[in-house]
């Protein structure tokens, strides 16, 4: 049995249709500009791969919570105001507040009928006077072709006028048209400065991806040690991948000193989250006695649960452990797994039929 390293795939790889396609779009009320709030992060499961989720919720310096409207309703606090032509009030400033409050409206059916298309012309307004968020949500909308006419040009367009104000949400999502080189040239360079920028603001998925581009040297010369910086960065607000990627740091000393108690408590983290890789190299530490006390039952209980995420190198040690301990012990291993995986609510397959192979 051995410490399973990480698996890297290419930063960005699949963010531009997580956070686009699965509509990333801001959603907020009528507040006065520059009112700090705090949004907690939402994070879906992780798999594997070393790349983004859809958009996590995090601050925002135009205080518009990011949620994705199909998964996250408005709070009562934050409900948009439906004004009417009638009742825009007359500066620019509280203008586009009106038209962003109504383009939120009209996109959820709150009080008026739900149509993307008028949606994204009250955004269009909003944005047109400068309203970064409007910007952002009016790009996701050109780049998707949701309630306006697919444009990749005029997509970029907008989310860099909403990044250029400071938007974290919007310098993401433009990172991610870099490094995907959607309507633009791939220019890793160009994602990099934009990634950081959303990174220093404490963007989850930012500082997660500029780990993954120090780690493979894409657009920066490759440095173990700022990679570990973000990646902390990253699993400290609650990222499992990330976790899990700082437990391999710990437990191979990658970019940090070699840790095995830290690498145990990163894999913990992470593999109380449901993620598999750490699932498998957490019960690899149980099953080695790794800065632990040695528990094949507890190492059999993460093998299970990894494996029935599709983790072959899981399922092949879930066997080989299971020759060396008793019917009574891996009753309690498929217990243990069973009693985690209805905690989490997870959508795992069943393990109850997992058995200890025949003796031969």
């Amino acid at each position: 049995m051995r410490l399973r390293q990480i698996f890297y795939e290419s930063a960005f790889r699949t963010i531009w249709m997580a956070s686009f396609l699965a509509t990333g779009l801001l959603i907020g009320g009528c507040r006065k500009q520059n009112d700090p709030r705090k949004a907690s992060p939402v994070e879906a499961k992780s798999t594997n791969e070393l790349v983004g989720s859809s958009a996590p919720a995090v601050p925002v310096r135009t205080n518009e919570p990011i949620a994705s409207p199909t998964n996250a309703p408005v709070s009562a606090e934050a409900r948009a105001t439906n004004s009417t032509p009638s009742e825009i009030p007359a500066t620019d400033s509280d203008r586009a507040i009106a038209f962003y409050n109504d383009g939120v409206a009209r996109m959820q059916g709150d009080g008026v009928p739900q149509s993307m298309s008028e949606a994204s012309k009250r955004f269009r307004q909003a944005a047109e006077l400068g309203h970064p968020g409007a910007q952002h949500n009016l790009g996701v909308l050109c780049l998707s072709g949701r309630g306006v006419t697919q444009d990749l040009a005029e997509a970029k367009a907008w989310l860099q006028k909403s990044a250029d104000q400071g938007l974290a949400e919007a310098q993401f999502k433009l990172a991610s048209i870099y490094a995907n080189g959607i309507g633009v040239p791939q220019d890793f360079k160009e994602a990099v400065a934009w990634v950081r920028k959303a990174a220093e603001q404490g963007h989850i998925e930012a500082a997660y991806n500029l780990a993954t581009l120090y780690v493979q040297g894409q657009g920066v010369e490759p440095d173990l040690a700022e990679a570990a910086r973000w990646y902390l960065t990253a699993a400290e607000k609650g990222k499992a991948a990330a976790q899990s990627n700082m437990g391999v740091f710990y437990a191979s000393g990658r970019g940090v000193k070699q840790d095995f108690a830290e690498a145990n408590k990163w894999f913990r983290k992470a593999a109380e989250q449901g993620h598999p890789l750490a699932q498998f190299n957490l019960g690899h530490s149980y099953a080695e006695g790794k800065a632990l006390e040695q528990d094949y039952i507890e190492a059999y209980k993460w093998y299970i649960l990894a494996a029935g995420q599709g983790d072959k190198d899981a399922a092949k040690e879930q066997l080989e452990l299971g020759l060396k301990m008793s019917a009574i012990q891996v009753g309690e291993g498929i217990r243990r797994a069973n009693k985690f995986s209805a905690r989490l609510e997870t959508n795992q397959p069943p393990v109850l039929n997992a058995r200890r192979p025949a003796t031969k």
